[in-house]
């Protein structure tokens, strides 16, 4: 028998993907008298990043990590220690020693602190390292802000960085409660979905304010509340920094617009001042008006930072902090105050203080534009052309295919999302932004459409459904809740009707559901057909609420905007309620009701 032939001792790199083949069968070993051992290679490509090894003294390498993510070219360094296992036999074929890595999910785990240690690399808890201070750069550079304000949020414990999903991500939060995003600034994929970010918690955890704990234990007097998102948690801190108070204001964070905070995180803003900042959109501005009713109890002041009306250099409207840091020139010299965001002394017209009896001292800047007759509605002003077809492009590829057998189900869902923007822009979208958005759709669908169709016949289904939709995205939501409000009504808080003292419980009713479902829209009008009309009282059906519609037609009560289609199938009617939304939930009348 031949001797087995020595291994050549040099490094050669290895196909992509061998540092993943694993041996799990049931082997032989042998000892270490065998001194030949495969190397490892040098270069490979592994979760969007390459590694090449630039240093090695016995058992311990430099790995240069580079990541093409960003517009220039970033570097990071990993420092891992390398280990051999022995040869072994499967099924009498001999496996060679060889020189094994971490396991996979230990790459990018630890971490070397260089730049704030002063005994230079050290290994840190896991097998290999990355610089924090490189993150710290990469998430500036994603962001376009100052990196003193993201190293700020560093050192609070506010921000941290760790693979998440197989990719390199950034956290925002503390112990209570935390959110996640891509370093690259790319949605995840999670069940099919793409979301832009992925909260820790669920339930009641969910409404825990980020970053009170900070403030506690460092006696922070002004707190800057971002009530939507942690990119504007993160321009906060930018524009602290910009101000020259990053060391002394601080920062609370809500995860959304729905939040309620507990009476714990309330109580923490006793005897402090806080400057409310949410989202210049309806839901936002309701968050805002909602949370800081909760706080003026507790805290010595809250003031309210209004965005609504300023541009972006792009020419779209700012919508929220994070925008802020992209103001239009024009824009920030006709707004002065702008420079002092976290200047709590400024008191300037986009500032509101809100006191302890609901009342603000200073007037609220006034909505862009309102409608004609839509009776004090805000209509926020469209988005531009570049913004609408990113959205439209953000929905193909939330509803594309991602399996067989799905595409009836998720262009449905696309036309129904389709409907509700144009529902929102007051406008039919055109051949020139649906034509991109279907090719979208369909060129991602592709590999798990059915082969024997065309993409003609993709669209021709596509554009028939879009005129069938009779419930866009989200609106079957707001009926339901809305017809949930009406029937807990008592009789006394339905609506009067103009002229009519002794109007009978079913036409009131009606009324109130009309009024509850104006309260809920953004712009004043809504949708509502004769068949669910008729679910607003157990003595109508849709012919009786048809015949009572057209009533408060006539008494004022209501405005057609649009008649609905007098087909099964066909679209519902859309109405603006005419009578002041005043006591929508609580208003209390008191007259003479006949059954």
């Amino acid at each position: 028998m031949s001797p087995r032939p020595k291994t050549i001792n040099c490094v050669l790199p290895l196909p992509q993907g061998t540092h993943d083949i694993k041996t799990r069968a049931t082997a032989e070993a042998w000892g270490k008298k065998h001194h030949s051992c495969k190397p490892s290679p040098t270069r490979f490509r592994r979760d969007g990043f390459d590694y090449r090894q630039i240093a090695r003294e016995r058992d311990a390498a430099i790995y240069e990590q580079t990541w093409s993510g960003c517009p220039e070219l970033s570097v990071c360094y990993e420092v891992i220690r390398i280990r051999r296992r022995d040869g072994f036999q499967i099924n009498g074929r001999l496996v060679e020693p060889a020189e094994i890595y971490p396991k996979a999910d230990a790459w990018g785990v630890g971490r070397v602190h260089a730049h704030r240690q002063r005994r230079g690399i050290r290994e840190a808890a896991g097998t290999c390292m990355t610089t924090t201070k490189n993150w710290e750069d990469e998430l500036a550079l994603q962001l376009m802000i100052s990196p003193d304000a993201i190293s700020e949020a560093v050192r609070r414990g506010l921000v941290s960085f760790k693979k998440h999903r197989r990719v390199a991500c950034w956290r925002f939060g503390d112990t209570l409660n935390g959110c996640w995003r891509r370093l690259d600034g790319l949605p995840f994929e999670i069940n099919r979905q793409l979301v832009k970010a992925e909260a820790e918690t669920r339930g009641e955890e969910w409404h825990r304010l980020i970053g009170l704990d900070d403030v506690l234990a460092n006696n922070r007097r002004e707190i800057l509340l971002i009530i939507e998102g942690t990119k504007d948690a993160l321009t906060a801190f930018h524009f602290a920094d910009v101000e020259g108070r990053l060391s002394s204001i601080g920062v609370a964070v809500a995860l959304g617009a729905g939040v309620n905070p507990c009476a714990e995180d309330v109580e923490k803003f006793s005897g402090r001042r806080v400057r409310i900042c949410g989202d210049s959109d309806t839901a936002g501005q309701e968050a805002v008006s909602r949370v800081g009713k909760q706080l003026v109890a507790a805290a010595d002041e809250v003031q309210i930072f209004n965005l609504a009306g300023l541009h972006c250099q792009n020419g779209s409207f700012v919508k929220d902090l994070f925008d802020l840091s992209r103001i239009d020139y024009n824009d920030f010299e006709a707004n002065r105050d702008l420079c002092s965001v976290t200047d709590f002394d400024s008191k300037g017209e986009r500032v509101s203080v809100l006191r302890k009896e609901h009342e603000f001292s200073f007037s609220p800047l006034p909505l862009p534009h309102v409608s004609p007759g839509c009776h004090g509605f805000p209509v926020y002003p469209v988005s531009s052309s570049q913004e609408l077809g990113k959205e439209l492009e953000e929905l193909a590829l939330r509803n594309a295919c991602t399996k067989r057998d799905t595409a009836r189900q998720r262009r449905w869902q696309l036309t129904r999302d389709l409907k509700a923007v144009e529902k929102r822009i007051a406008r039919e979208l055109n051949p020139e932004e649906l034509m991109p958005t279907f090719d979208k759709w369909y060129s991602i669908s592709r590999p798990h459409l059915d082969l024997k169709k065309t993409g003609d016949d993709y669209l021709a289904k596509f554009l028939g459904e879009l005129a069938k939709v009779r419930v866009p995205t989200s609106e079957g939501e707001a009926l339901k809740k809305a017809l949930e409000h009406v029937s807990t009504l008592s009789v006394s808080a339905l609506p009067p009707l103009p002229g009519l003292a002794e109007a009978v419980e079913s036409w009131r009713r009606l009324a109130a559901l009309h009024r509850q479902l104006a309260h809920q829209s953004a712009n004043g009008t809504y949708f509502l057909s004769c068949r669910d009309a008729a679910k607003a009282h157990q003595g109508l059906n849709k012919d009786s609420a048809n015949t009572i519609n057209h009533a408060l037609i006539q008494l004022g009560v209501i405005d057609p905007v649009r008649i609905g289609d007098a087909r099964p199938g066909g679209k519902a009617s859309e109405f603006r309620y005419l009578l002041p939304l005043n006591g929508a939930t609580d208003f209390q009348s008191q007259i003479t009701t006949k059954e």
